[in-house]
Parts: C-alpha cells; structure tokens; sequence
C-alpha cells in the first residue's frame, strides 16, 4: 500500500512539469534557426528587393518610355525581411546599348527601411531615383535591363534588377491641308510662272505629343522648284489631335516654290513630306497642288491720237503718228508686267517703235491701261503711207504677254482720213515793179505777193505752190517751181516766199501786152504729205 502512495505523487510531479520542460527542450534545439538557447524568437534579417517603377516625367508627358526620350523613374524597393535596413541607399547600373543613365550620384538615398516597408529612392533633391535617356536608334519593344546594388550601414548588400520596355510613340503625324499665304498676283490662285508661299498644316492623329516636329518638304515634278533654302519646316510641339502649320525659317509659309512658266493648265504638282520628331520618330506623307487657268483676260479696248504731225487728231496720208492704246483687264487677276508688241501687215503703214515690247505694268482686275513704248508718251508710232488711199482700214495685230509667259492676242484698226484743210488763192499784192508805181505795165517785170488761205479746220504743213501762165504776154522768172508758205493753220492767210526774196512770185509783161490785156495764172498748191490743191486767178496789164 505504502508504494502505491509514491508512485502516484511521482506521477503528480511528473504531469505538473512537464510543459516546461517541453519547452526549454525545444529551444535548445540547435537545428532550429528561428530561436536562441533562452527561448527567444530570432527575427528574420532584413531583405532589399525591387518592387516596382513609377513614370515621374517623360519629354512629352504621356507616360510611355519611347526612344529619344529623357525619363524619370521613381524606383520603388521593398524590405521582405523582419529587421530594419538603416541607411539603404542603391547604385543603379545598365549594359544596355539603348540607354544612357544620365543621374551622376552612385548612390540613390533609400534612407531607413522598416520591415514589410516599400520605399521610392530619392536622386538629390530631385522627385526621381533614376534618370535615363532611351537611345534614338531603340526598337520598338526593346528591353532595356536596370541592375541595382544595394546596400545598408550596416554593411548588409543585395542586389536586384528589373526591366522597362520601349514602346512604339503614340504620336502620328499627317498632312492636313494648305493655305496659299503669297502669289505674285495676290489672287490666291497657283498659275505658271509664279512664286507662290503655302501653308503647309501638319495633324497629329496619335494619343501623345510629338515633340519638336520638323518636315522636309520636296518635289521630283519638273513643273516646280522649291525654293525654301533650309530642309527643315519647324512645326514645334504638336499634341494630340493638334493641328500645325509649318514656319520655314522667320516666314509666314511653310514652303516657297516657283512653279514653272511652261507649266501646263491642270498639271497636279505632289509635294512629299519626311515628317520627324526630336526623337528620330518618323512619318511620311504627300499633298498635290494644281496649276490653274490665270484669271486675267486681257483685250484691246481703245486707242487715242497722242500726237500726228498738223496736231488736228486725224490720221491721214504721209503723216506720222502716235497712238495711245489702251488694253483691258477684263478677268478677275492681275497680270503682272503686261507687254504688247504690236505689229501690221498693211502696206499703207509702216510701224516705228523700234521696241517690240509695249509696256503696260501691272494691270489689275478691271483696270484699262494705255500703254508705253520706251519713255515716250504713246503706245505705237508709226507712219502712214503717202499713197493711202482715204478712208483706207489699216489694221494692227497686239500680241500681249505677261511676266509668266500667259498670252493673249488681239487686234484694231484705224482709218486714214480726208485731210481737213482746204487751201485756196485769196488775193495778191504788187510787192516791185520797175517804175515803182505799184501798177502792172508791159515791159515790167514784177513782184508779186500773191497770198493763199487755209479755209478748212486742219493745219496744212509745208505748204507749197508752182505759179505758171499759159498767156504769151507773160514769162514767169521765178526759178524755182516751189513757193513756200510754210505750215498753215486752219483759217490763216499767208503770203509765199519765193527763195529769199520777199516776193511770191516774180514774172515779165511783154513789151507788147496791150493795155487791158488780162494774164491768167495757175496756183498748184501742195503739202508735205501730197495733198493738192489747184486754185488760179489773173492780173490786168494798164
């Protein structure tokens, strides 16, 4: 009985210690990490890992890494462990070719890490932990890889990396429309010959701006030459859904051409355009221009006498004349430096104006215009035969043209007229006799003032006049077959001078001219030009 009492309190002691004696057990355990020989739990070190990236800024905010581009990244690390990493700080590292770290600190401030904590490291001052430049050439969905060695104060290092990929740019540049900003004309029609600027307007149809966008502007067509000394039309920024127009140096057009003068109507005129952005993105595109009819029409409209050689505003025979003639702009464009030539193929009139180009300037829509030929005040000289019949047509062919070689023809005609002047005997005065007694005597030879008169409303230039008689009681002595009497004007009464005498006509009475005897003479009056006229009249011997 007495052994059974021990057994059991031994029992008693035994089931009364034994948690604590499982415990101590386990804890000395020396396989067992987590744990020290006092029965503390040993916490995990800490652990660095990379856990993410954040975009921060990139050249054109649209939060793609592209190539060309400059970017911040906010790279972002996690402590996995148990313990506190103090002082964490990173060296981030690339063998890539398609990327350039630009950040100069080696080392990137993570400060103190707490465990489970996710922290973004902090370059300086800056809002970033990393700043790269992806390279020009990158391909599309290249992988650039990012190597990272961290460490902590306490010595503790890890290292880790992680990847960002190139994506393709989410910008696409196209050609929108053009504005005529410059032709010669002013009309805003592109027609042969011209130099015309153009707007050229550029359309970004992506999601992201393009940045400092630039185009090169060509044409393989023979019909045009572009002018714009640089290759590059700056379009600047263009963001999404932006339209542009490009600026060729400090112009206001994007492009400059001349179009050629042999360009024929409706010719279509394809421009190309190699359109790039600062990161080498490119795009191609093309527009067409037409050549289009001028909308000039250029006609003969009226002629005006500018001078002829009596000044009476008639063109008729011999004389040389010069006409104003006036054109017309009948269409809705100017016509730059119009010229004229004009020319005929009558007979009975032969041109002057040694030029063949009439200048008539610049003429407008609308505008009449006489033109000039050289710095005289007329248009066309010319001179009209001395055989003109009266009222003969001669008829003038104008071939007009502007600077750009347009062409247009036309024609008028003038009509030669009666002369206007009608020249008749009026009186004549003894000037000498022998015995001075102012009387016509037989025997005498006398001097004669015998005066004409212009009874019509035209000026008769170089009027002449050959006295004969056909009576045998008179010798006319005057040697010389014409009297001057110079121009006459209309209504004027002149006495003619035969030579340099003062007398218009000298003769000789017979000795045997009985008194009364009455002797006729004849006046054949004529001008420069070969009118005539014929009038007579007689004296009586006393």
């Amino acid at each position: 009985m007495k052994y059974r009492i021990v057994l059991f309190i031994g029992l008693i002691i035994i089931s009364y210690g034994c948690d604590d004696f499982q415990w101590d057990l386990t804890r000395d355990n020396p396989l067992d990490d987590n744990f020290d020989k006092e029965n503390n739990e040993i916490p995990t070190p800490a652990r660095i890992e990379y856990k993410s990236y954040e975009i921060t800024s990139d050249d054109n905010n649209d939060n793609f890494i592209t190539k060309g581009e400059t970017i911040d990244l906010k790279v972002y690390l996690k402590n996995t462990g148990g313990a506190t990493a103090n002082a964490v700080k990173v060296t981030f590292q690339t063998n890539s070719p398609n990327a350039s770290i630009i950040s100069t600190s080696s080392d990137i401030s993570y400060g103190n890490m707490t465990a489970n904590s996710e922290v973004a490291g902090q370059y300086y001052y800056y809002d970033y932990s990393l700043q790269f430049k992806v390279s020009d050439s990158a391909p599309v969905n290249t992988s650039i890889i990012f190597f990272m060695n961290i460490s902590d104060e306490a010595g503790n290092t890890w290292t880790d990396n992680f990847s960002i990929i190139v994506q393709e740019i989410n910008s696409n540049i196209i050609y929108s429309k053009n504005e005529i900003t410059s032709d010669d004309n002013n009309d805003n029609y592109i027609t042969k010959g011209e130099t015309v600027g153009l707007k050229v307007y550029l359309k970004n149809t992506g999601t992201s701006t393009a940045l400092s966008v630039s185009a090169e502007i060509t044409t393989s067509s023979s019909y045009a030459t572009v002018l714009s000394s640089y290759s590059d039309v700056s379009y600047g920024d263009m963001a999404a859904n932006s339209e542009v127009a490009g600026q060729f140096s400090y112009y206001d057009y994007s492009l400059q051409f001349k179009v050629s003068d042999s360009a024929p109507v409706n010719t279509s005129i394809t421009f190309t355009m190699n359109i790039s952005d600062e990161a080498g993105n490119t795009w191609t595109d093309n527009f067409s221009i037409t050549v289009q009819e001028i909308n000039s029409n250029i006609i003969y409209l009226k002629n005006e006498i500018y001078s002829d050689d009596n000044n009476d505003n008639y063109i008729t025979k011999g004389e040389t004349v010069g006409l104003e003639v006036y054109l017309k702009n009948t269409g809705t464009s100017t016509a730059l430096s119009v010229s004229a030539e004009i020319t005929t193929s009558s007979s009975y009139a032969t041109v002057l104006s040694s030029y063949s180009d009439v200048s008539y300037g610049d003429m407008t829509a609308n505008s009449e215009v006489a033109g000039q030929y050289s710095y005289y005040d007329y248009s066309l000289q010319f001179k009209v035969s001395d055989s003109a019949p009266v009222n003969t047509s001669i008829t003038f062919t104008i071939n007009i043209s502007d600077e750009f070689g347009n062409t247009w023809v036309d024609n008028f005609s003038v009509t030669v007229q009666e002369i206007n002047s009608t020249i008749v005997y009026l009186k004549n005065e003894v000037f000498s006799d022998d015995n001075s007694n102012d009387l016509i005597n037989s025997g005498e030879t006398i001097g004669l003032d015998v005066y004409l008169k212009n009874t019509g409303t035209s000026t008769a230039l170089s009027v002449s006049a050959e006295f004969t008689t056909s009576s045998s009681y008179a010798t006319v002595l005057s040697s010389y077959s014409d009297v001057s009497y110079g121009d006459m004007a209309a209504n004027s009464e002149v006495a003619g001078q035969y030579s340099y005498y003062d007398y218009s006509l000298q003769f000789k009475v017979s000795d045997i001219a009985p008194v009364g005897t009455n002797i006729p003479f004849t006046v054949n009056i004529s001008d420069e030009f070969g009118n005539a006229w014929t009038d007579n009249f007689s004296i009586t011997v006393e």
